[in-house]
């Protein structure tokens, strides 16, 4: 191939008319890269890191449900002319769509930064359309949201009030489709992933920080001796010692997950314990309290954390899984016509793919696919 094909079909992409393989390809390199990267980067670097991400996304050997992208494509060539073209069109690309679903409810498009905050008073706030800069206060508290969206705990100075002296809780709630951070008063950073929500108090008071988690969040705590800082779940709860970790904790999976990044937590249920180092994963069954839990010495991190990063990786998972996953963050509701297929799926994409591009990089052998509005049925 040319290097004046390869501009043609980078023109392409940032016009707009790029195929959905295309874009799924780019974007996927641009979301895992894009933040690390400097200029100081040598060519040879470029290289490596070229290959590197070639083979994570399209392994040699074909992963079974997986559609091969690009296989006439130079990835190296690609990637590097990618590089130099710098930042792409993706900001363009989400306005686009985020009109699109306005113009038309039932399109399906990717997720994006969207929630409800609910105050203690039930009064609701829709962050997605609220301004940045402080809007409100929770007792001894300031509410602010920031200009990259994020919302914000700021406690005011030592006051004798008696609202500094009572819990004053608040809610954050993200539906189908969208994703948020948010800092507590304790400076701890928490992320939640879609269809999840996360109460706590709008500042701590006492000897514990305690927050209720529904969903998928991905934790930053700052720790303090003096104060635990825990997070209850379904039949769980989870104590920092110091941390970055990931709970998944969805009522319709199988299976509760916390994996731990850095630092330690103590995970338990009823009077089961177990203390989690680094790249370990606890699970805990949704249905069975009294099974032991289970504890996964050499965790699949990347896995894990895929949708904090912009991804869905999935590592032979089943549809039922994929399409869970998948689902939540595009808002579509699964039809099984028949029974579920038997079929396991990995590999890596980008979140940030149209759902065309979706339903065409997932090629369930022998399934086919009947979309109707947001309802996407599995035709076994």
């Amino acid at each position: 191939m040319q290097e004046e094909q390869l501009k043609e079909i980078l023109h392409k992409y940032q016009t707009g008319t790029a195929t959905d393989e295309e874009i799924a390809f780019l974007e996927s390199w641009y979301l895992q890269h894009n933040e690390d990267k400097k200029p100081a980067v040598s060519l040879e670097e470029r290289l490596e890191d070229a290959e590197a991400i070639w083979n994570k996304l399209h392994p040699a050997e074909k992963r079974p449900g997986i559609k091969s992208v690009w296989p006439w494509l130079g990835a190296v060539a690609c990637l590097l002319l990618f590089f130099y073209l710098g930042k792409l069109y993706i900001t363009n690309t989400r306005q686009k769509e985020h009109q699109l679903t306005k113009n038309h409810p039932n399109k399906i498009v990717p997720g994006s930064n969207k929630a409800i905050l609910t105050l203690a008073n039930g009064k609701q706030v829709i962050l997605t359309n609220a301004g940045s800069g402080k809007f409100g206060n929770q007792g001894n508290t300031a509410i602010s949201k920031t200009a990259n969206g994020q919302l914000v705990y700021t406690v005011y100075p030592t006051t004798t009030s008696s609202a500094s002296k009572e819990l004053v809780y608040n809610t954050v709630t993200t539906p189908m489709g969208g994703q948020y951070w948010v800092v507590l008063s304790d400076g701890t950073r928490v992320f939640l992933n879609a269809g999840s929500s996360l109460r706590y108090p709008a500042s701590f008071i006492g000897n514990e920080r305690k927050v209720e988690l529904k969903g998928e969040a991905y934790f930053e705590v700052v720790h303090n001796n003096a104060a635990p800082f825990r997070i209850v779940t379904g039949s769980q709860v989870i104590e920092d010692i110091g941390t970055k970790f990931n709970i998944n904790a969805y009522d319709d999976e199988p299976v509760m997950k916390t994996t731990l990044l850095e630092g330690a937590v103590k995970v338990s249920v009823d009077d089961q314990h177990v203390t989690l180092k680094p790249g370990q994963q606890a699970q805990v069954r949704n249905a069975d309290r009294q099974q032991a839990i289970k504890v996964i010495r050499h965790a699949n991190l990347d896995e894990a954390m895929a949708w904090k990063n912009g991804l869905f990786e999935f590592d032979n998972a089943d549809i039922k899984q994929v399409m869970n996953n998948t689902s939540r963050w595009y808002d579509f509701k699964v039809i099984y016509e028949n029974k579920v297929p038997d079929l396991k799926i990995s590999g890596r994409i980008s979140r940030n793919v149209n759902f065309s591009g979706l339903i065409d990089l997932l090629k369930f052998e022998g399934v086919k696919f009947r979309i109707a509005g947001r309802n996407v049925t599995i035709i076994n």
